[in-house]
This record gives structure tokens, sequence and C-alpha cells, in this order.
């Protein structure tokens, strides 16, 4: 169901997306699953992103990365594409959903605590996702030459690893 919403999301049905995406975020959280809930809110946080639905953002995101600190669970988790950690990445859309909310310092802190961690495991996808929500946050909060400071490193790292779907967003 997840990956069927994130489907329909980048494909322009929104809608259906996010039901089949929070279909499947309850259903995990139902039966605790953790290696289940991360992936999953990943792909619902996506679909947020893409239609801009950042109040929900900052309902999902908290919650897991909470799980996932009190599990001591931060390095062991990744996506499923690309093998990009989980923790840095759902900072990440955390801290750029803040910035679109007009919440910049804490925004601006949340990015860097993804891409923070990021370093530290030496994630090239991380590093990437987390520069390029960076640079997002910065566009909203109107500063252009943080924002492409941010992006130049995202596609960076997106080049390095070649990560295609990175590379597109940073651009």
């Amino acid at each position: 169901y997840s990956n069927i919403g994130l489907s329909y999301a980048f494909k322009g049905n929104s809608i259906q997306g996010i039901e089949y995406a929070e279909k499947c975020f309850n259903t995990a959280e139902k039966i605790e699953d953790l290696g289940l809930i991360a992936p999953t809110a990943f792909n619902l946080c996506s679909s947020y992103a893409i239609t801009g639905e950042y109040i929900k953002t900052v309902q999902v995101a908290p919650r897991v990365l909470a799980l996932l600190e009190k599990t001591s669970r931060q390095s062991d988790i990744s996506g499923v594409a690309f093998n990009f950690n989980l923790y840095s990445a759902l900072s990440a859309y955390y801290g750029n959903a803040m910035g679109a909310l007009g919440n910049f310092k804490e925004g601006e802190t949340l990015c860097e605590k993804a891409l923070r961690f990021a370093c530290e495991i030496d994630n090239l996808y991380s590093m990437g996702f987390a520069e390029g929500m960076f640079g997002l946050l910065f566009i909203f909060e109107g500063d252009g030459e943080k924002a492409a400071e941010h992006l130049r490193n995202s596609i960076k790292y997106a080049e390095e690893a070649q990560i295609v779907p990175l590379l597109a967003l940073s651009w």
C-alpha cells in the first residue's frame, strides 16, 4: 500500500496516493513494527511534501523519530530504495515542513540534525537528501544564497552516488 500510494502521488493523483500511504502507516503503527513504520512514514511524508500538506508531516515525523530514538534504532533502519537512512531523512522532512510552516529556526535545527547524522554514518544519499531539504527550507525562508549552497551540496552528493531522483529534486 505504501509504495502504491507513493506511485499515485508522483503520478499526480495525490489524494488517492495519500489514502493508500495512510492506510499502510496506520496498519504498521497498530502492529508496532518499526521496520515497517519508518519506511512507510518516509513514503507518507514524501506524499505530503508533494501535496504541500506540511502539517501532516509535522504530525507523523516526530512520532516516528521518537520511536527510533527510544529503541536506539536511528542507524539501522534504511529505506528500501538507495539504502538511505530513514532517521536522517525523516528529520530532514520534518525540518523542511517546519520551515514551510514558518518555523524557520526549528526547521534549521532539525535539518542540521539530519545532515549531522547523515555525515556521522557517511551515507551519501542521506547527506544529499538532508542538504536538499535544507535548501528547500531556505527557499521558504527567502534566503536564496543559503538555499543555493545547500542545493549545490545535494547535487554533489547525488552525482557522486548516481541518485537520479535526488539529482532532479536538487536541480
